[in-house]
């Protein structure tokens, strides 16, 4: 299915900006979304991201669909307020007037107490316009499919996770009261708002290739056109921030015969399959090249994220 799916997308020309390319991938199967997206379905109340408890728990929040759809919660997508940040282990499409437990990794180590009087207010999280940094989406996936064949739960490793965002703050020398990433992407707000504008989405565009510094780093794909065009501007600033922290004088732009033989890498990926925490079947990829996630719903792709391993893996700590 994930081969199929890959194979009906057609790449488009190369985009740049600095040491930032994007390589539009484009459909000709423009159907609507059959659910809602998070920040949608938040901003219309019918969905409610929650600590699980007055007490918390750092890896682990509740969410409400309210919705007579599914709803669906793009990987690393951030969730701010509450008792900390925290940012989304996997995707998830949450079934319709459902309560479900779901992973998260904690991106402000500073902090476990809550900003509003008002208890309820208080431990619900508000959508954000950031996500996790490319690189760290990479080594966060690979570390979720570790857990998951190990204790069969979506976790990621958090001390390695809080160890990459004191490295990105360091590289930006911003230092955060509560080492939260928010506040690195802040920080910087200007500087990555200038990548958004050097950038457009196409009309049939479900998905991109990213290559900074004429490296191919990730691929994202969604199932919709419009669900892509929302996600954009959170994929562009996550993969701007990488390439601010590793700008070269001279950098060049990826090749489209580039784009096509990491595609076929993807598509011939060994996939492994896990119970997801909502709906669909959440399928690993994990090969010596790629790493990343798909999840398939009724037999349909709805949001494929993949990144080109390292050449050199970064050591990580053992997940629980």
């Amino acid at each position: 299915m994930l081969q199929e799916a890959l194979k009906r997308l057609q790449v488009g020309e190369v985009q740049s900006c600095a040491n930032l390319s994007v390589v539009p991938l484009l459909t000709d199967e423009t159907a609507e979304p059959r659910y809602l997206l998070m920040q949608d379905a938040m901003a219309q109340g019918l969905l409610v991201i929650e600590e699980v408890s007055e007490a918390g728990s750092v890896n682990t929040v509740k969410a409400t669909n309210k919705s007579t759809m599914p709803v669906l919660l793009p990987d690393s997508e951030e969730l701010v307020g509450a008792k900390q940040n925290r940012v989304l282990n996997v995707s998830i499409l949450l079934a319709p007037m459902t309560t479900t437990l779901i992973p998260v990794t904690c991106v402000e180590e500073g902090r476990w107490s809550t900003r509003e009087r008002a208890r309820q207010r208080a431990l619900a999280f508000e959508a954000s316009a950031y996500m996790l940094h490319a690189e760290v989406r990479a080594a966060k996936s690979e570390q979720v499919y570790r857990a998951r064949r190990k204790h069969g739960e979506a976790l990621a490793d958090q001390a390695a996770i809080w160890t990459e965002v004191r490295r990105k703050q360091r590289e930006f020398a911003y230092y955060s009261p509560t080492s939260a990433l928010h506040d690195v992407y802040e920080h910087r707000r200007h500087d990555i708002e200038s990548y958004l504008s050097a950038f457009s989405p196409l009309p049939r565009q479900v998905g991109a290739v990213f290559a900074v510094n004429g490296e191919i780093i990730g691929i994202e794909v969604f199932d919709s056109p419009a669900t892509f065009h929302k996600m954009f501007p959170k994929l562009l600033r996550s993969y701007a921030l990488t390439a601010m922290s590793s700008a070269r004088q001279k950098a060049r732009a990826v090749r489209t015969d580039e784009v096509q033989e990491f595609l076929n890498t993807v598509a011939n990926a060994p996939t492994e399959p896990f119970q997801p925490v909502g709906l669909g079947r959440e399928v690993h990829l994990n090969d010596a090249r790629v790493s990343g996630c798909a999840l398939l719903y009724e037999e349909q792709l709805v949001h494929l994220y993949a990144f080109r391993r390292p050449a050199r893996e970064p050591e990580m700590t053992e997940i629980f």
